[in-house]
This record gives C-alpha cells, structure tokens and sequence, in this order.
C-alpha cells in the first residue's frame, strides 16, 4: 500500500490501523475525522506528509512515530492543537511543523506541541488576511485573493500576485474602500488578473491623474472612482459588463479630456 484516501465518513482511526505499512507514502484524510488512535501510522517511514485536518481533537501515542529519519511535511490544519502525547510524533520533531497563520503560539505552548524545533504559521484559510509589500490581502479561495488595503503613495502598481511564504495567491479583487481618501496616489496601475473593483475603492483620491486598467477586468464597483477629479483620462477595457453607480462620478469641473469605452456591448 502507497496511498490511502480515508472519507469523510470516518470519524475515528483505531490504534495500530497501518502500522508497518513501510511503503505507505500518502495518508489523504478529510473534514469529520476526530481520533487518531495509539500507533495508527506507527512505523510508516516512507511517508512524504502528514497533514491533520481541522476536525481532529485527540492523537494517541506513536501515532506517527517512526524508527528512521524521516523528512514527512507536518501540516496540523486545528486552530485549537489537538491533544497529543509525547510520543505521537516521535521521530520527527525535527521536521518544521506548519500551521494555521495566528496559531503559532498555541502550538509553541501546547504540551508535546512544542517538542517541534520549528513551527511555521504558513497556513491560510479563506477569510484569513496577511500583508505583502506594504498592502494587505484577504484570501478568498485555495489560490486567490482580494486587496482590502493600498499604499498611500504617488505610484502604485497592485501586483498579479501576493505571496505568504511560498505560497502565490492571485489577485483578482479590489476590496471596498481599499484606497479610499488617499491624497497621495497620482498613477495607479491594475493587472488583468483583477476581475472586480469593490464600492469607494478608489473614492476621494482628489490628485490621482491616470488609472491603468488592463483586459480582464469585469466589474467596476459603485463610487469607486468618484470624485476623483483629477482623472486626465478614462479608458474601460472591452472585458468590463458592468459600472456602478458614480463610479467615476465628479463634483467639480473635470479636465478629463477623453473617456473611452472599449467594449463591443455597452457595459450595464
């Protein structure tokens, strides 16, 4: 046996399940599981990762223990850590241990938990936020992300991608009031990996001259550029369906000299 996949039916694993299963390499668990029985895995030294779902509350001894060196990935996907014994993991405390992004220190101070020589806070739910190069994202999905908050700065140029640790998350969104009232962005640039621009994104940004939207982009949120009324030019992609209400609304007199739409069908 070389991989396993175990539904999300099972709710317990009873002790000594695979033991001596030398050539097991993958263990697929899922959502539901909660034990993990006394020396489930014992011995297993051909694994490549173990990766504990969020549903697992209680780990019994050797459950993973092995007799050789061992360089398995160790994911634990709880923000709670489950409980464990000493000996649960025993053989490989050396390996880093990766978990949720916030619950590093539960970790470092959960009984048996910290034995590991080094635990790494790289795991990302949807939901959870992290900063990269001076702006902060929100994942949205396994390998996506929104932009929640810019750089208030003359030249910003919003990356494709966002990285956390290794990790390459896309950038398909701009968050509501992301770079609201920010009086320093003259020239802005949007990568054609941005699918939608949220309400007010860019609203009161009173000196930004020049936005560069890119193909790709599909929905320009309500307010987003308004009262921008420095704007020198306004260009649509052909990819854009649909822009909000005073969205690039001005309440002054604007010196946008030309605004072009290039799609085909009219956006809503």
């Amino acid at each position: 046996t070389k991989k396993i996949t175990i539904p999300n039916t099972v709710k317990a694993i009873g002790a000594d399940a695979f033991k001596n299963n030398s050539n097991l390499e993958q263990v697929m668990f899922n959502e539901g599981l909660e034990t993990i029985g006394s020396g489930a895995f014992d011995n297993n030294n051909a694994l490549t990762e173990i990766r504990i779902p969020n549903s697992v509350t209680t780990i019994g001894e050797n459950a993973f223990h092995t007799s050789q060196a061992n360089k398995a990935a160790i994911f634990s996907l709880a923000v709670t850590p489950p409980t464990i014994q000493s000996t649960s993991f025993a053989g490989r405390t050396g390996a880093t241990l990766h978990v949720r992004n916030g619950a590093v220190k539960s970790y470092q101070s959960a009984a048996s938990w910290n034995a590991f020589t080094k635990i790494s806070g790289d795991i990302l739910f949807v939901n959870d936020s992290f900063d990269f190069d001076g702006m902060s994202y929100q994942v949205t999905s396994s390998n996506q992300v929104r932009l929640t908050k810019g750089l208030n700065q003359s030249e910003v140029s919003i990356p494709e991608t966002a990285i956390f640790y290794e990790a390459n998350y896309t950038v398909t969104e701009i968050a509501a009031s992301a770079f609201s009232n920010y009086m320093k962005t003259k020239n802005v640039t949007i990568p054609s990996t941005v699918r939608a621009i949220g309400a007010d994104a860019f609203k009161n940004n009173y000196n930004l001259e020049q936005i560069v939207f890119n193909e790709g982009l599909n929905t320009i949120g309500n307010g987003a550029f308004d009262n921008n009324y420095a704007l020198t030019e306004i260009r649509i992609p052909r990819t854009v369906t649909a822009i909000g209400e005073n969205a690039f609304r001005t309440t002054q007199s604007n010196q946008a000299k030309n605004i072009y739409c290039m799609a085909t069908t009219p956006p809503a």
